[in-house]
């Protein structure tokens, strides 16, 4: 199954960058970790199967942030959810599905289709994404 994104973009506010980056701080110092933050998008894309009916979803942001209950391992995933009255900037859990040996690359919960990126389809943006 080819899997179609939704395509729907929206830019980042500078309240939801720093938003993002905050998460990513050092608790006593409060400056951001070394390496913390491995992704940063100033543009949200939507990463859900096209003809999705809920809000949009975008990654915006991946690494490594102090450790907090609900989280496995060291990785956090920062999402931009918005459509409609919905905005906001949140951490869900990783969508535990899998198949053929993949994890879905979207949050638990999550409208529509699993992405299980096999490199036979596009990946998604933020997958091959540069920090510049």
């Amino acid at each position: 199954m080819t899997y179609t994104y939704c395509g729907e973009t929206t830019d980042l506010t500078d309240a939801e960058v720093l938003a993002l980056v905050r998460h990513y701080r050092c608790c006593e110092a409060g400056e951001v970790l070394e390496g913390g933050v491995n992704m940063l998008r100033f543009q949200a894309g939507c990463d859900l199967a096209k003809g999705h009916s809920g809000p949009h979803a975008g990654l915006q942001v991946f690494g490594a942030a102090n450790p907090r209950p609900g989280y496995r391992g060291d990785e956090e995933y920062g999402w931009l959810f918005w459509g409609g009255v919905v905005r906001e900037v949140a951490w869900p859990a990783e969508c535990p599905a899998k198949a053929h040996g993949l994890s879905c690359l979207l949050f638990d919960g999550h409208e529509g289709p699993h992405l299980h990126y096999t490199g036979e389809q596009e990946a998604p943006a933020w997958l091959s994404h540069e920090c510049r």
